[in-house]
């Protein structure tokens, strides 16, 4: 799933433009949950509350600059794909300095559009790195890993709770879905999968996320779970070192 956010001012083009983002996101397959913000104050405040993979930015707005905007942002080492919207090709070179994604002049084409969500996808491909599920109505989605917090099921009934606080319900086999998962999950519980990478503590029976929720770790294979746990963060501490 895509986190995408457009920063315009314009209302009625940031609405043509969502709408011309989730057509196409639609069409490969895919999903998209699409913000909007209208001003740079807004935007950055959005940015500190969810992490989006994709910024659509307008180069001007009430006589501030968007480039100088993504620019701090670089520099603080926020390194999201941008799309810069303008007006007109005046500051393409400086847009591109701060290794926008694209530069689109208006009106914004639908195959400029479409173009640039090509390159997006194809460097953020979900389906490498996720899983292909059918929800409760035989829909088929892609889910990355990185986006599954944790997993649980009551009876057959489960539901994939994901980063931006969505929830994903579909019938299975958790014993299955876990085959489908990287070594990022570790299946703490009959009834729960955890992604290891959300994991902040622990303490007897229960790991604790970084959204303050607790899932329960299995009394008769704690010292296991944990430890398969700690070996975990220790070997991806070692490799990013």
């Amino acid at each position: 799933m895509y986190n995408i956010i457009i920063c315009d001012k314009d209302k009625e083009m940031s609405a043509r433009l969502c709408a011309l983002i989730k057509a196409f996101v639609k069409s490969k397959k895919r999903q998209c949950v699409i913000d909007i913000a209208d001003s740079y104050k807004s935007l950055y405040r959005k940015l500190f509350v969810k992490k989006y993979g994709l910024i659509f930015i307008k180069t001007e707005i009430d006589e501030q600059s968007g480039i100088a905007f993504i620019k701090r942002l670089r520099a603080d080492k926020y390194d999201t794909d941008v799309v810069f919207l303008a007006d007109s090709s005046e500051n393409w070179q400086s847009g591109y300095e701060c290794s926008a994604l694209s530069y689109i002049v208006k009106p914004y084409s639908k195959g400029e559009i479409e173009r640039t969500l090509s390159v997006f996808i194809s460097k953020n491909d979900d389906m490498k790195h996720g899983i292909v599920i059918k929800n409760n109505e035989g829909k088929r989605y892609n889910i990355s890993y990185s986006d599954i917090k944790y997993i649980d099921i009551i009876n057959k009934d489960m539901t994939l709770h994901l980063s931006d606080n969505n929830v994903f319900n579909c019938r299975g086999n958790l014993s299955k879905l876990e085959k489908q998962l990287d070594s990022r999950f570790l299946r703490c519980h009959s009834s729960y999968i955890v992604n290891m990478d959300c994991i902040v503590s622990f303490k007897r029976y229960e790991f604790e996320l970084d959204n303050g929720i607790k899932v329960r770790i299995s009394k008769n294979n704690y010292r296991p779970y944990t430890d398969k746990y700690i070996e975990y963060i220790t070997d991806k501490d070692t490799t990013n070192a």
